[in-house]
């Protein structure tokens, strides 16, 4: 049994000119879930390393969150000098060295808007990682589960109908041996949301820089299921 836990950058709000709101990212990270576990340890590892050691208390609710620790907010401007590269290495390290399998879709939100392309960025992205993982888990005969951060009863009503309107549109098949299209993640508590919360900045800002900021991209790059085939959708 497989599961791909997925996470998003970007806003799915209407695009303008700043290249940071043209662009929708959703990405995860496919793991068996025997190896679950190892990413647990990882998230132990990294937190006694750069905050008990440091005697860096944690606040409720903490969760490793890319977008907090770029913008050095608490706690990780209490990190020492440089240390905050130093967690983004070892998460990248942990998706690196972990067995698992990555894929991601960007939209431009300028095409997902008007009765060419109704359903949204969101939508789109989300689907075209379902259909890959739809393809991973036909070649591996398994079965698998999504697993999506925490929304609303509505928001998720709402995502679930457009999933489905998409799926009656395409000639390809997503949900054969997917069991569940988005399972409910709390992102506070599953360690491998947090992780994919890192991993996925990574097409997003090759996205917005167009292409230029590769670096964290092309370390992970050969952990994508199948980049080959859908280079030019994976990022």
């Amino acid at each position: 049994m497989y599961t791909l836990y997925i996470d998003e950058s970007g806003n799915d709000g209407p695009p303008d000119d700043d290249p940071h709101n043209q662009w929708f990212t959703a990405g995860g990270i496919i793991v068996n879930d025997a190896d679950v576990r190892r990413f647990d340890t990882a998230y132990e590892h990294i937190i006694a390393e750069h905050f008990t050691n440091n005697d860096i208390a944690l606040p409720a609710g903490f969760k490793l969150h890319y977008h907090d620790l770029r913008q050095n907010l608490k706690p990780y401007r209490s990190l020492p000098e440089n240390d905050g590269f130093d967690v983004t290495n070892d998460i990248f390290d942990s998706i690196k060295n972990i067995d698992c399998y990555l894929v991601s879709s960007s939209a431009d939100k300028r095409m997902c808007v008007g009765l060419s392309n109704p359903f949204g960025a969101r939508t789109n992205t989300l689907f075209k990682c379902q259909e890959r993982f739809q393809r991973f888990l036909e070649e591996h005969n398994a079965l698998g589960s999504v697993v999506y951060e925490r929304f609303s009863y509505q928001r998720r009503g709402k995502i679930l109908r457009d999933l489905q309107r998409l799926r009656n549109s395409s000639s390809v098949t997503v949900a054969d041996r997917i069991r569940s299209w988005i399972m409910d993640g709390d992102p506070f508590t599953n360690r491998v949301l947090q992780f994919s919360d890192f991993f996925v900045y990574a097409p997003y800002a090759m996205r917005v820089s167009d292409c230029k900021r590769t670096r964290r991209f092309e370390e992970i790059k050969y952990k994508y299921y199948n980049l080959d085939e859908y280079d030019e959708l994976a990022w």
